[in-house]
């Protein structure tokens, strides 16, 4: 696999400054041997790099990658190349990560799993779906899909006390706690990165609506936004 994506992609020297990069296959969901080829490999090079010195050696402190749940398409290939580099953490914000519990208990059994795809302007149900086995076949190394990964925990990012109480009953992960191993908690000081304040919404023409605005026009949050214990 590596040899195949170097052949392709590596530019002996640099490429010239006036000429793109070779593009890679588009998302889809029904990707390509190839493009999951690339995203297994890529992140499994940077969780490995991160826990290696650079002389090869473990560095032996923990690694943890950050996606964002909105990102649907390359979730479970991206996800599977940082279990094979024995990654620590997961944590996704962005979203609602309901089903990656379950993704990262599947994974660290090599079982077939699927992820929901939401397309907007659309009822019709869509999902990705990605079998290690079927993946290492492809590749040509299908003993590489006997071994037993990994599970890394999972710090789903949220804003609220409703959210966190929300995941910890939907999830879809084994154990008590659905597969949640913690959260990290977001507060409004995030500085619009954060999920915006209860009650905010936007009206047709996109003119930002809420309880209270600021002398900017800016929503303001309130108490009904605080994270108790």
């Amino acid at each position: 696999m590596a040899h195949r994506i170097i052949e392709k992609y590596y530019v002996q020297d640099g490429k010239d400054p006036n000429k793109p990069f070779r593009p890679v296959p588009m998302w889809t969901v029904d990707p390509p041997q190839e493009l999951l080829e690339i995203a297994v490999a890529s992140n499994y090079c940077e969780v490995w790099l991160a826990k290696h010195n650079d002389d090869g050696t473990p560095t032996g402190g923990l690694v943890g990658i950050n996606r964002l749940t909105k990102v649907q398409l390359p979730t479970i290939a991206s996800l599977y190349g940082a279990m094979l580099a024995d990654v620590d953490y997961v944590i996704m914000g962005a979203g609602i990560p309901l089903q990656i519990p379950g993704v990262l208990d599947n994974l660290s059994e090599n079982l077939d799993t699927t992820f929901p795809i939401e397309v907007q302007g659309t009822d019709q149900t869509y999902e990705i779906s990605f079998s290690p086995k079927k993946f290492w076949n492809s590749s040509g190394k299908p003993w590489l899909a006997e071994r037993t990964l990994k599970r890394p925990s999972f710090v789903p990012i949220v804003s609220s006390v409703v959210l966190a109480q929300s995941m910890l009953k939907r999830a879809n992960g084994i154990g008590p706690t659905r597969g949640i191993q913690g959260f990290v908690v977001e507060l409004p000081t995030a500085g619009g990165h954060n999920a915006p304040p209860r009650g905010f919404r936007y009206d047709p023409v996109g003119k930002t609506h809420a309880v209270d605005l600021n002398d900017k026009g800016e929503p303001l949050y309130g108490s009904k936004d605080e994270v108790g214990e």
